[in-house]
């Protein structure tokens, strides 16, 4: 979140000049090995608890939304979307 109210600072500042969008990509499509993102393992030890990573990470988008930033991210399934497709503002498809 720092980096979020500090891209907020900066948005504010430039809100006349520039749409700032913030990258908030939960999943790593092209990763073989190690760690595979938030939404697949939050707890960073493998245990791919989706359930506790899909509420991380729509809590993080809804704090930063709070904060009056764009966001973006990479859909990756047909799953994902579901669950934070609405405090998206702009989607790439994987």
């Amino acid at each position: 979140m720092d980096y979020a109210k500090r891209l907020s600072e900066i948005q504010d500042k430039y809100k006349d000049e520039l749409f700032i969008v913030m990258r908030t990509y939960f999943e790593k499509p092209r990763t073989v090995v190690g760690w595979k993102g938030l939404i697949t393992d939050p707890n960073l030890d493998g245990s791919y608890a989706l359930e506790a990573g899909l509420h991380k990470a729509r809590k993080l988008l809804l704090d930063i939304n709070k904060l009056g930033l764009a966001t973006a991210t990479e859909f990756l399934d047909m799953i994902t979307g579901q669950y934070i497709a609405d405090l998206i503002t702009w989607g790439a498809i994987g």
